[in-house]
């Protein structure tokens, strides 16, 4: 099927979805005449019939447009404030959020805009385009089945990227949402600022979703499933009103997931029509967080509930559901720091206080007071959400909620559900029949509201799969020292691979206090003489007479402190562990006092890991040993590996395993799962039993990782597939072949050779790769072969991404591929260490000096991280060669010196830029800082920089310096000079 044939099939199925087809709209001025249209007709009451003049128009279309998509959203959802000829201040609605059924819905197609001048050859056609009151909201992509879905998000991209200023001076600057299709997949994102908006489609960590039902089946087909339910009138309008959140803090918006959409809606309607609790199951890292707040901020604007109370069972959890919920919207909800707060706000009728956060711990206590207040809010209608219902919802405080409020309801999160298979045998109820049962999560929730499951989360490259290895290398009838001996070895041993030399972080979770007690001594004996060790770090509960707000549900933590006799020794040991963290963080806790800030400084490390990898790499840490803590309730992208020395079962070994499966990069296929304890038996069962029903071995499969084998045969599958390449391609199977080839053979090298290299990658990270499997796999390509062939593909990916060639041309869509750059990072680190062998290099001479020079250049360009560096460091070889300036001089001075030198070059790019243009540098230079392609264009700032005429027009002004801040700013982020503002 045609591009064209798939068109004309989309304009034919909206039309039968009563959308009314114009034709008639082809180019901006008969968009903005049949806005205008809309708007006199929306608003015919509000104007009183008298309808808008050209005067009045053109001053709307003047405030509503702008190049910032975050404030154009903002304008389409609020009332724009109108000051008619006569005076008068009118209230305009753009669009109806409340009732988004009764807005206009139209459909229109190739609309042209063509903007063309010498500089700027603007000149775009877009496929289609739904009309929702005259204003373009969602837009539509096509290509040919043949044809990778990638190309359209390029070609959105181009659109955005060709001329961001003129975006932002047409209607087109309202658009929600991006429709990319061909007629068997069909995928939707949201617009954003150009800085936010990102094509490398297949990359698992971008916000390209496809559409499914509420049983997670996709619907993928753009005619006959996507279009007639997702871009039904009704629903299209509900997505942009309800489901896109503006995020204030980030100026950005973000579009709900599929079955987030699902849960929310189920959440809703089960509150409205039944008078039972409900939970939904959503796997662990699928996104709760916003689910529940978009829950909150929908019910929160209804009159029917008093209160929703948003239930933590941790202080950090509670701090991090604050964070990110006003993250999603500043102040829209209260924490409460004390039970006393608690008790105001619940009693407040303020409607700001309606949402409020809170722990279980405090909720508890508040109940447990028996406070007069109690008569005042038990008979308000409060909807409590409970996060994590899995864990503590079973006890005397559920009980308490259940017996002081009359007009409850209960609604739980969880992604490991209580059955009676997994529920504890302590925690039992008296049912109907006077019988003692087990106590599930249904007993206290009642129905499933909406079920999201792990393989489901897997299928969506929302989390990872498992890599799970098993290590059988213990010698048998060896003491316990001698094992945890050979583990903590074995784990040193496999950290630099499992975790890609550092590049991510690791947990080992441990059986108990005493054995994470032991561990840690041993890694630190095992380290002693290393030159460079791993920072290793341990954390676990005080005793109970220290107070903390992390260890109410580490059950396994609280069996350790049920004989008193060793407290002491086992707060010794934690402060010792402890002191050698103060002297390696220069820092300054201790058990009793400061427990919980060395906890929080330990999560946020975890954490940010990557940033402590690019900007302070001493401050990492490498390996935590924990018991309980850690194991549920804690997201750490860059975790991607969890050692195990401890017996799990059902939900506590899922939650464990789930530290490691966040969605970063392709350098983390899957979560590494590594077993010192035999784990198989208990996995199979969580798996059978966190399927719900569904086949074994089709779960095991998504769940799991392939194995060594497969892995290994595919490495020598692929590399046979680049002889056979060569041989077609008539040339010498070497690196410098690659630039002979057509493009067309150049694409295929590029796919056959990132799938290689993401093979070889993972084939690492095994416990059964060894050294004989290691020579084997790197006699396929040597050393030096991988680095030419890495330089060659990124200078493939450059080239093909700087394609002029018009994207319609059959050729340029015989190139449409996906890339990823990510997967060739070499065993380069950082910066410091590029500058080191710069140093080393300098004190060396003659041949053997561009032999180093040569090298280290071709380390840079075959390095995704330091390419666009290459240029940087060629110049400043080519300046040292003349003028000897910084022979035998320090490794910070060289560092300096690159920078000074970088610096310069940026000085004459000022320096060029204000010969062409007549600003106040200074000033001028400030407003670059805030500059990032007009998503915060200081505008008082910009007038001021510029000496300039003032009849001309600021957006004439913007047009013509935009290009030269653009070159500037290229080359600020270039050589990663940004200065923070």
């Amino acid at each position: 099927m045609t591009e064209q044939q798939l068109e004309n099939n989309l304009l034919e199925q909206l039309q039968k979805q009563n959308y009314n087809y114009r034709p008639d709209i082809t180019d901006i001025d008969s968009l903005n005449q049949n806005f205008r249209k809309h708007l006199n007709e929306r608003n015919s009451n509000k104007l009183q019939n008298e309808e808008l003049t050209n005067k009045e128009f053109e001053n709307i279309l003047i405030d509503i447009k702008s190049a910032d998509v975050y404030k154009a959203s903002q304008i389409l959802r609020d009332e724009y404030c109108l000051q008619r000829d006569n005076g008068d201040m009118v209230y305009l609605s753009l669009f109806n959020s409340k009732e988004y059924c009764t807005n206009n819905f139209e459909v229109i197609n190739q609309l042209s805009i063509n903007q063309a001048t010498a500089d700027n050859p603007i000149r775009h056609r877009y496929d289609v385009i739904l009309l929702i009151n005259g204003l373009p909201l969602v837009h539509i992509e096509l290509k040919r089945d043949r044809i990778t879905p990638r190309r359209a998000l390029e070609q959105i991209s181009n659109y955005k990227k060709d001329n961001a200023s003129m975006l932002g001076t047409t209607l087109l600057c309202f658009t929600q949402i991006y429709i990319i299709a061909t007629e068997s997949l069909s995928y939707y994102c949201v617009n954003n600022n150009l800085t936010e908006f990102q094509i490398d489609f297949k990359s698992k960590f971008l916000p390209v979703f496809s559409w499914a039902d509420d049983k997670n089946n996709k619907l993928n087909h753009l005619i006959t499933e996507f279009t007639p339910v997702f871009l039904d009138k009704c629903f299209i309008s509900k997505m942009i009103a309800r489901y896109i959140v503006l995020i204030q803090t980030k100026r950005n918006l973000m579009i709900l997931r599929p079955y987030q959409v699902h849960a929310v809606e189920a959440i809703v309607n089960h509150l409205h029509d039944s008078y039972k609790n409900g939970y939904v199951w959503h796997t662990t890292g699928s996104g709760k967080t916003l689910t529940s707040f978009k829950c909150a901020t929908i019910l929160r604007d209804e009159d029917e509930f008093d209160k929703i109370l948003f239930v933590v069972d941790r202080k950090d959890l509670d701090k991090q559901t604050v964070d990110e919920f006003n993250k999603f919207e500043p102040n829209c909800v209260d924490k409460t720091k004390s039970t006393k707060e608690l008790i105001e706000r619940l009693a407040s009728d303020n409607k700001d206080s309606k949402v409020i956060v809170t722990t279980l711990q405090k909720l508890s206590r508040f109940l447990e007071k028996k406070s007069p207040i109690l008569d005042l809010v038990k008979d308000k209608k409060i909807v409590f959400i409970f996060d994590e219902c899995h864990r503590s919802q079973f006890g005397e405080s559920n009980k308490a909620i259940r017996e002081t409020f009359t007009n409850h309801r209960l609604i739980g999160f969880t992604g490991t559900p209580i059955f009676e298979e997994n529920a504890s045998a302590s925690n039992k109820i008296v049912n109907e029949y006077n019988e003692a049962e087990k106590q599930t999560t249904e007993h206290i929730f009642d129905l499933c509201l909406h079920r999201y499951l792990i393989k489901d989360a897997i299928d969506d490259n929302n989390v990872l799969s498992f890599h799970v290895d098993y290590y059988k290398e213990l010698e048998e009838n060896i003491s316990k020292v001698q094992e945890k001996k050979a583990i903590a070895q074995a784990i040193l041993d496999m950290h630099p691979n499992a975790t890609r030399k550092n590049e991510f972080n690791a947990i080992f979770a441990v059986s108990s206090i005493k054995d994470a007690i032991a561990y840690y001594a041993i890694f630190k004996d095992l380290q002693k003489d290393s030159e460079k060790p791993l920072s290793i770090t341990a954390i676990f509960s005080p005793p109970p007479s220290v107070s903390s707000n992390y260890t109410d549900d580490l059950e396994d933590e609280k069996k350790d402190y049920l004989d008193a006799s060793q407290d002491q020794e086992k707060a010794a040991a934690l402060q010792e562990i402890i002191d050698d963290y103060n002297k390696l963080y220069k820092t300054s806790f201790n058990v009793s006092t400061s427990f919980d800030a060395y906890y929080d400084e330990v999560s946020q490390k975890v954490k940010n890991h990557n940033n402590y990898r690019e900007k302070k790499a001493h401050e990492q840490i490498h390996l935590l040993i924990v018991v309980d803590m850690f194991l549920t309730g804690f997201d750490s992208p860059f975790t991607n590996s969890l050692f195990i020395d401890k017996e799990l079962r059902y939900h506590s070994l899922i939650q464990a395993f789930s530290r490691t499966n966040r969605v970063v990069n392709n350098n983390k296929p899957y979560g590494n799962i590594y077993c010192f304890t035999d784990l198989q038996d208990n996995l199979q069962q969580a798996i059978k039993l966190f399927s719900y029903g569904h086949d074994i071995e089709q779960a095991l499969q998504i769940w799991q990782a392939k194995p060594l084998k497969e892995v290994q045969d595919a490495i020598i599958a692929k590399q046979g597939q680049l002889e056979t390449l060569f041989k077609k391609a008539n040339l010498p199977y070497v690196p410098a072949s690659i630039p002979k080839m057509n493009p067309l053979q150049q694409k295929e090298f590029i796919e056959i050779f990132q799938e290689f290299q993401k093979e070889k990658n993972a084939i690492v990270q095994y416990m059964g790769y060894d050294s004989d499997m290691k020579t084997q796999i790197e006699a396929l390509i040597s050393a030096d072969e991988m680095g030419s062939f890495r330089m060659h593909y990124i200078e493939c990916v450059n080239k093909f991404k700087d394609l002029s060639q018009p994207l319609a041309d059959d050729q340029s869509e015989d190139l449409s591929f996906d890339t990823t750059l990510e997967i060739f990072k070499t065993e380069i680190v950082d910066w410091e260490y590029i500058v080191k062998l710069v140093n080393d290099s300098l004190k060396k001479k003659g041949k053997e000096f561009r032999a180093d020079k040569d090298q280290i250049l071709a380390i840079i360009r075959s390095d995704p991280q330091f390419y666009d560096r290459f240029e940087l460091v060629n110049e400043f070889y080519d300046y040292q060669e003349q003028n000897q300036f910084f022979k035998g001089v320090t490794e910070s001075e060289i560092s300096t010196a690159l920078n000074y030198f970088a610096l310069d070059r940026l000085d004459q790019e000022w320096t060029k830029f204000k010969q062409e243009n007549p600003v106040n540098l200074e000033k001028f230079k400030l407003f670059s800082k805030r500059y990032d392609n007009f998503k915060d264009f200081d505008e008082t700032l910009f007038k001021q920089s510029l000496i300039f005429d003032n009849t001309v027009r600021l957006l004439e002004k913007q047009k013509i310096y935009k290009k030269h801040i653009d070159r500037v700013q290229a080359f600020l982020y270039k050589y990663d000079l940004r200065e923070e503002d």
